[in-house]
């Protein structure tokens, strides 16, 4: 029986290690990692500090899939927002100004694409602009 015990508790053991490696690598590197801004999103005066702030969230867990489906939560803790429901009116401006799309799953968190390149306009024939 004893040597049960030892087998369970050495399996447990390796496997939260495993949890806590892995999970240190990940903050990691969301610390030292880096995020790159799209010039449009910079300097358009109509996004305020926050919501350049909830976008580069957004953008930053999109760096490997160029998709991410953080909740409402961890976007307003890592924007540092007190209410998961201020983080709202943040997403909807940014879909509005065509910064972000936001795809809905039930029962599950949105996913949310960043829009890194804005479509040129359609060059008009002369005279017709």
């Amino acid at each position: 029986m004893e040597e049960i015990k030892t087998i369970i508790n050495n399996d447990w053991g390796q496997k939260i290690k495993e949890i806590v490696k892995k999970a240190n690598k990940n903050k990691r590197w969301l610390e030292s990692g880096f995020t790159i801004i799209p010039n449009r999103i910079l300097i358009n005066q109509e996004l305020t500090s926050t919501n350049l702030r909830v976008y580069l969230i957004i953008l930053m867990h999109s760096f490997r899939k160029g998709r991410s489906f953080p909740s409402h939560k961890t976007i307003a803790q890592e924007v540092g927002l007190k209410k998961r429901q201020s983080v709202m009116p943040h997403i909807k401006k940014l879909i509005e100004l065509g910064c972000i799309e936001k795809e809905k799953r039930l029962g599950k968190s949105n996913v949310y694409k960043p829009v890194l390149y804005q479509r040129p306009l359609p060059v008009l024939p002369r005279g017709l602009s």
